[in-house]
């Protein structure tokens, strides 16, 4: 039996057939738009239309031993949640029929103009809000394997796999594994279900702090509320007005918005290529960067640079990795732990590395210009479905060396003087040897913030000194 979602994809793709061989100039001007599309979805790009781009890297650096793979993966491609699938069913179906019914299909090329008549959001019922869509699946088994072939040299001894209670992350592990292990050993691994608001895992997600100032605080969200009512996004609004034919008074910013998710949506789940007739409205490269500068103002405020407390809410995280490689260096075996979560923790780590980190913040008046198009934190680039942070401790001749890699590429973190860090460097920016998110979460929140900050300060220097000593008593047991 036909998935809904397959059902869809033949739909569209009988539609673009039947233009090819009817229609030569209106096919010509459907597939420029349709060779438009980049992977500028912001979080909602499919992990394919990044990792296709770039080139396979080494993993094993020369004269290394891996003894720790420690991976922070985001679930693959997933549905919209149960509420939004609604609403974008509900608002994008009168939108078609005022395009259809009073506009006469705009400005839409035949193709496009029928795949809006048939148009009904893959068919996806509610139930399977938030759930893992059959990319993901392929996503998560294609990075399991790519990550076994990578270490296929070495016997990994031990690997655990661990996941928030969620469908899309438990899922998206029984994927990896399966690419990971393979299916005969996949199927009898256990994935461990940690709890909701797990310290490692989504820390953010049960700290009441950061959800009232942070997640919920209007100034964590003005520059985003400023660009919504900017030229850039007034214009793609415009167009959206001519192309489908729709009323001006009828079309608001948040439709743009809500046409551009289901546009990332659409083409994350269509493998085939086939645009979405919702990506028609951003009918340049800038209209598409322009809304993901949209987003990215956002997630850098709320979730990652933009505020301190991102970076504290990762050093349980950030302790795991350390005291995860501490364990495999004293026993000297390769052991590899794997944790599927979602974007906001992986941002919180990112943070936490200083990766991808501009030297300036993230304003909606920078766009357009030189500092928007040249910043360095996109989401797309950054935390796309299926993205992952793996950090490795290495034996590198007698020393303990840690490589850190976003999305299968090896990074070069701001705090260590090399490309692959040494352990006792790393832990002393990294860690930094103590971690009070109860305290930071509780409700005597402003107190608690200072308290936490103040302390993580305080014991620097104590951390630096029994790490140091730590660390060279591992060199000497290797």
């Amino acid at each position: 039996m036909l998935t809904s979602d397959c059902v869809q994809i033949i739909k569209s793709s009988v539609a673009i057939l039947l233009l090819r061989l009817c229609g030569g100039d209106a096919f010509e001007e459907c597939k420029s738009r349709i060779a438009m599309l980049t992977d500028a979805f912001g979080t909602n790009t499919a992990y394919r239309l990044i990792h296709d781009k770039q080139s396979p890297i080494s993993w094993i650096p020369q004269d290394c031993q891996p003894l720790h793979l420690w991976m922070y993966i985001r679930h693959g491609t997933r549905f919209p949640k149960e509420q939004k699938i609604v609403r974008y069913r509900r608002r994008l179906e009168e939108l078609r029929q005022w395009s259809i019914d009073v506009g006469n299909g705009g400005k839409l090329c035949p193709s496009e103009l029928e795949y809006m008549k048939n148009w009904t959001f893959f068919d996806l019922h509610p139930s399977v809000g938030h759930h893992l869509a059959a990319e993901g699946e392929r996503e998560m088994e294609s990075l399991g394997k790519r990550i076994r072939a990578a270490f296929s040299d070495f016997e990994v001894e031990d690997s655990q796999f661990h996941a928030t209670p969620t469908q899309r992350a438990v899922k998206s592990g029984e994927f990896f594994m399966m690419g990971f292990l393979g299916s005969e050993e996949a199927s009898g691994k256990r994935i461990h279900v940690v709890t909701e608001g797990d310290e490692v895992l989504r820390p953010y997600k049960t700290c009441q702090y950061w959800i009232d100032n942070v997640k919920h605080e209007p100034s964590s969200k003005a520059e985003y509320e400023r660009f919504l009512k900017s030229e850039p996004v007034e214009r793609i609004r415009r167009n959206f007005v001519e192309l489908f034919g729709i009323p001006d008074e009828i079309v608001t910013p948040e439709d743009v918005i809500l046409a551009h998710n289901v546009c990332g949506f659409e083409t994350a789940w269509n493998f085939t290529g086939n645009a979405s007739v919702w990506c028609a409205p951003f009918s340049s490269q800038a209209d598409l960067n322009a809304m993901e500068y949209l987003e990215d103002l956002d997630r850098w405020h709320v979730h990652a640079h933009g505020n301190k407390i991102n970076s504290m809410l990762a050093c349980e995280t950030a302790k795991n990795i350390v005291d995860s490689f501490r364990a495999s260096a004293l026993d000297r075996t390769f052991k590899a732990k794997f944790h599927f979560t979602h974007c906001g923790a992986l941002q919180k780590l990112i943070t936490r590395l200083r990766l991808f980190k501009d030297d300036h913040v993230l304003k909606a008046g920078d766009y357009p210009g030189e500092i928007a198009e040249n910043r360095i934190w996109r989401g797309s680039k950054t935390t796309p479905f299926g993205a992952n942070i793996a950090l490795v401790l290495y034996n590198c001749a007698g020393s303990l060396k840690v490589g850190v890699y976003a999305n299968e590429q090896q990074m070069r973190v701001p705090f260590c003087s090399s490309g692959l860090c040494d352990l006792e460097e790393f832990s002393m920016h990294f860690a930094k040897g103590y971690c009070h998110i109860q305290s930071l979460c509780g409700s005597n929140s402003a107190l608690a913030y200072a308290v936490a900050a103040f302390v993580v300060g305080c014991t620097m220097f104590v951390a630096v000194n029994s790490m140091w000593s730590r660390d060279r008593g591992l060199k000497k047991e290797l």
